[in-house]
């Protein structure tokens, strides 16, 4: 073989080569570029599998919103009636000037609690004093009804509801069928359907009347005033109240107290119970709620305060 043959075979040779050469270059680009196609491929699926997962999360969270508008907007519909409720009920409400009874013990409130902060044995605010108190409640049929306090205080020692009654004459306090005895008629026509221990209260009054044929003689009779049960009505007042700031997050419960004010009476104390409190007097009524204020301390200003709101609250929507 001729040396020009020779060199065309090298020269083949060495094209084959380098082709071999590049074939391979080309074929691992290849190689790599499908493996980055698959990674890409399974990177995008991931994203969107991701993206698919954030899109539900989204929907449920838009919906859990939504579900929460609705209640909220159901919520507020019920607050709007109740507030209606208690506009319109209390709009109906009358007679709520308070008698000379009332405006007495009311005196008798403030004067104490002026003496007791300018002695320093208080703060202004460990004695919150509240007259003429609605307190609204639903009953057994859903009615919207109330229940009334004639003076509240709210004390650092604890909540008093205090129910005066300025009556005189002869009092026969928590008299039943069982315990009048010689009166027992007299209950049985003022109250036929209680049963015997039914307490109730009565009152004998004196009245001069004159009489024209006569020769215009004053005569002397008796009147017999019938008052039911004060005693149940201001323990329920009470009972009503403390259920209301157990529904408002405090536990307080509310004292029941009657004060009979007025100084012209005669009173007979029948009732075995032990509340409400009973008190015949100024000086009694002043004892009583300064023995209580100053052997207790259960709720400090800010409660006092708490309580105070929640009362004027559901007492005053129509103001």
């Amino acid at each position: 073989m001729d040396s020009t043959n020779l060199m065309v075979l090298f020269v083949f040779c060495i094209l084959v080569i380098v082709i071999y050469i590049q074939y391979k270059k080309i074929s691992k680009i290849n190689k790599i570029f499908s493996l980055s196609n698959q990674e890409t491929t399974a990177t995008m699926i991931d994203f969107e599998n991701e993206i698919e997962k954030k899109t539900i999360i989204i929907d449920k969270k838009e919906e859990f919103i939504s579900n929460q508008s609705n209640q909220m907007q159901i919520l507020k519909q019920k607050y709007e009636n109740e507030i209606r409720d208690l506009k319109s009920y209390y709009k109906g409400i009358e007679g709520r000037l308070r008698n000379f009874g009332e405006i007495n013990t009311h005196n008798i409130l403030v004067d104490l609690k002026t003496e007791l902060v300018k002695n320093e044995e208080i703060k202004p605010n460990q004695m919150l004093i509240m007259s003429n108190v609605f307190v609204p409640y639903r009953d057994k049929d859903g009615k919207l009804v109330s229940r009334q306090i004639d003076h509240l205080l709210l004390m650092s020692s604890g909540a008093v509801a205090i129910e005066s009654k300025y009556w005189q004459g002869n009092i026969m306090y928590g008299v039943s069928k069982s315990k009048a005895k010689e009166f027992g008629f007299i209950l049985e026509k003022l109250y036929p359907k209680n049963k015997m221990d039914d307490e109730s209260t009565i009152i004998f009054t004196e009245n001069f009347e004159t009489n024209s044929e006569k020769d215009n003689k004053s005569i002397e009779s008796l009147n017999v005033l019938s008052y039911g049960d004060p005693s149940g009505q201001v323990k329920s007042a009470a009972a009503t109240l403390s259920r209301l700031f157990k529904g408002h997050g405090e536990k307080a419960w509310v004292t029941p107290v009657i004060f009979f004010n007025n100084k012209n009476k005669k009173f007979m104390n029948y009732s075995s119970s032990k509340e409400p409190f009973v008190i015949l007097d100024e000086k009694s009524l002043r004892e009583f709620l300064i023995d209580k204020i100053k052997h207790k301390n259960e709720f400090s200003e800010e409660q006092l305060r708490r309580m105070e709101k929640i009362v004027k609250d559901v007492n005053y929507l129509n103001n």
